[in-house]
């Protein structure tokens, strides 16, 4: 052809079209068994949900039949799929992250349990390409009483589900009912100075967007603490026998230690926990606005054994909100949850968490909306680039050397379609250079959404402080081993309040209070990465806060060694229902597909002497798209790099179709190389 032809160009395209747009979802039961659901499968690369009976709640899943075309071939590096996260349009995701038939998992929508399934068209196992033309997964579970649910949860789940049909097996209360006990599957406990914010900007969203939340309490701290139900004597306090008090196990002395506000809002939670079927707490305001309890942890470096025995009795544990059973301090000293170790006073801890509990350590409005802002660009996405999909492990060790340690204990826990810098710890160059990495500047990375840093306090800080001054639009996931990184019990300017406060990057995040402790903090990192990404765990979960509250009840049962000091300290910051934003989509969502190129298909000949103009499907409620051109599949060497292609900046090229976009690309781009040229596009709003 190139004898031929003078110019031309070979334009790639992988063009995937859902599967979705052709067939139909069947749903059916068998009719001869009462412990199972049978859901035939045939919509693909998309996210359903189905409703489950009222009288049955999860077991299992189980594929009990499969069709697919079976056919060997290499994983490619780098394809092009539509993809359904909120104004993200086609990113540049390997195949090889499609390495199951399905993924699967169970929210609950108020009284209602939603299985959330999602069957990618292809996916790649042992040098095989499997395309599924028809998926039959069998849903077990087991019988429960019948439930009685808000008409609003019929609503809610009514247009979201494949068989509201199901719906029908629920007796749901009438539409004018008013329940004495509503649901909030959220309370946001703040300051009356937060209150404002937080209800408009906040509340109508979270409920929107999360599937697992139905509605929200927000509620004044002050509120709390001035009502007597809540006191140690009330009806969810820790004199009281009750579901969280068992006999014996009540106080009855020094009720002074058990009515301060902390004990006011823990059992406030208790109260929300059983009346109002609430999972996830979330304390808005640093420490001078919603108060922490400072607890004690002993412990012993060497296991067993007392030769490195650390005296720590003051830190702040907002472990004391999550987990509601005794009251953390069965000998009434002073001290809150002393461990048992090296034959010390030790008190009776509950490790076994009832709540995801997030804190933002914000003191101001404007801090909080920051906040706001900055959590809704993560769950929706709208950001420059494909950077939800870049990790980094910063790491060093005791003497503050970079170490491989991290990554060789915890780097088999990630899934593959997250992209680590280094694929590794990182040099100590990228470590010292992290700032361009945060912020996208460096070559081929547009911006990191995942670190985890093993080091000392203060070794990752210095490279990534800076980055907090220019790198709002793009928010990360921020967890820190380091020492005193989160020490928001007694100081306000620690790194993570800083971090939270300021129109900076992280949106959430986990670090310590008081101490790390190399490797054994490792550990716990890992077994946290393994409760959020391994599908195999009993707990299998894509939540932040509660793949950490798992990991916390796992290690804290060590009494003569360091887990206890460490799943005390390490708290949770942000958002405690947000799920990885990486994973899959809560909801079905537009994808951009490129239609053709100046008419052409996929893998067409262009001439070069063509006007070269992309039609590709037009995304609503999206102000900008973003076009590349390279000359490689890893868009490195970017030849065309548009981002912000609007109606305004290109009034002559830009022409907004009933369905589609159609963009002529500008003369002064001159594409004069013979080969192959890689393409995409998504969309974003700024």
């Amino acid at each position: 052809m190139r004898n031929i032809v003078a110019k031309a160009i070979i334009v790639t395209l992988i063009i995937s079209i859902p599967a979705s747009l052709a067939l139909s979802s069947n749903l059916t039961f068998e009719s001869e068994s009462d412990n199972h659901m049978i859901i035939e499968i045939n919509q693909f690369d998309k996210t359903l949900f189905y409703a489950l009976p009222s009288t049955v709640e999860y077991d299992n899943i189980e594929v009990v039949n499969h069709n697919y075309n079976k056919e060997v071939a290499q994983q490619p590096v780098t394809t092009f799929i539509p993809n359904n996260e909120p104004h993200l349009g086609i990113l540049d995701y390997t195949e090889c992250s499609k390495t199951k038939p399905y993924y699967f998992d169970i929210i609950k929508k108020g009284k209602i349990d939603v299985a959330r399934i999602h069957v990618p068209s292809i996916y790649y196992s042992n040098g095989y390409r499997y395309t599924t033309t028809t998926i039959t997964l069998q849903i077990n579970y087991q019988i429960k009483p019948k439930s009685l649910a808000p008409q609003k949860d019929k609503e809610k789940i009514g247009g979201l589900v494949e068989n509201p049909e199901e719906l029908d097996t629920f007796t749901f209360q009438s539409q004018n009912y008013q329940p004495e006990n509503p649901d909030y599957e959220m309370v946001i406990i703040t300051n009356e100075s937060l209150w404002g914010a937080v209800n408009a900007h906040f509340k109508a969203w979270k409920i929107s967007d999360d599937a697992k939340i139905s509605d929200i309490l927000i509620v004044n701290e002050s509120n709390i603490t001035s009502d007597l139900t809540f006191e140690v004597n009330g009806s969810y306090g820790d004199a009281t026998v009750s579901d969280w008090i068992s006999e014996g196990k009540q106080v009855t002395s020094h009720y002074n230690l058990f009515n301060d506000s902390q004990a006011y809002i823990r059992n406030y939670l208790r109260y929300c926990y059983t009346n109002h079927n609430t999972r996830y707490a979330l304390l808005i305001g640093n420490k001078d606005l919603v108060p922490v309890r400072m607890v004690a942890s002993y412990a012993a470096g060497t296991c067993p054994g007392c030769s490195d025995f650390y005296n720590d009795t003051s830190h702040a544990s907002d472990m004391y909100y999550a987990c509601l059973h005794y009251n953390m301090n069965n000998n009434t000293n002073s001290y809150f949850m002393e461990n048992n170790v090296c034959n010390n006073s030790f008190d009776e801890i509950d490790w076994g968490y009832d709540l995801c509990v997030g804190r933002v350590p914000v003191n101001t409005v404007q801090e909080t909306l920051q906040w706001i802002n900055k959590s809704k660009n993560y769950t929706l996405g709208n950001n420059y680039g494909n950077y939800l999909t870049y990790g980094m492990v910063p790491a060093t060790d005791n003497g503050g050397d970079i170490t491989d340690t991290t990554w060789n204990i915890m780097g088999d826990q990630f899934p593959p379609n997250i992209s680590f810098v280094n694929n590794q710890n990182l040099s100590l160059s990228q470590y010292q250079n992290a700032k361009e990495y945060v912020n996208g500047n460096e070559t081929g990375i547009d911006g990191i959404s995942f670190i985890l840093q093993s080091g000392h306090y203060n070794s990752f800080w210095p490279y990534y402080n800076d980055a907090l001054a220019d790198n709002d639009a793009i928010p990360n996931f921020y967890y820190s081993e380091g020492c005193s990184e989160a020490d928001f019990g007694t100081d306000t300017t620690s790194h993570f309040e800083q971090m939270m406060s300021a129109d900076g990057s992280i949106f959430a995040g986990i670090g310590n209070s008081a101490y790390g402790w190399f490797i054994a903090s490792t550990y716990y990192v890992e077994e946290m990465m393994n409760q959020m990404f391994n599908e195999t765990t009993a707990n299998f979960t894509m939540t932040f806060c509660q793949a950490h509250n798992d990991a916390r009840e796992i290690y804290g049962h060590d009494p003569d060694c360091v887990w206890g000091m460490i799943v005390k300290e390490t708290n949770f910051f942000g958002d405690p229902a947000q799920e990885w934003a990486w994973y899959e989509p809560t909801s079905d969502t537009q994808n951009i597909t490129i239609v053709n190129i100046s008419g052409h298909q996929n893998d067409s000949f262009i001439y070069t002497n063509e006007t070269i103009v992309f039609n590709w499907t037009k995304i609503d409620n999206s102000s900008k798209y973003h076009l590349e051109i390279a000359t490689d599949s890893d868009f490195t060497s970017l030849v065309v790099n548009l981002s912000n292609i609007t109606g305004i900046e290109f009034p002559s090229y830009f022409i907004k179709g009933e369905t589609n976009i159609s963009f002529q690309l500008p003369a002064i781009y001159e594409l004069k190389n013979y080969g192959t040229y890689y393409c995409r596009v998504r969309s974003y709003v700024k």
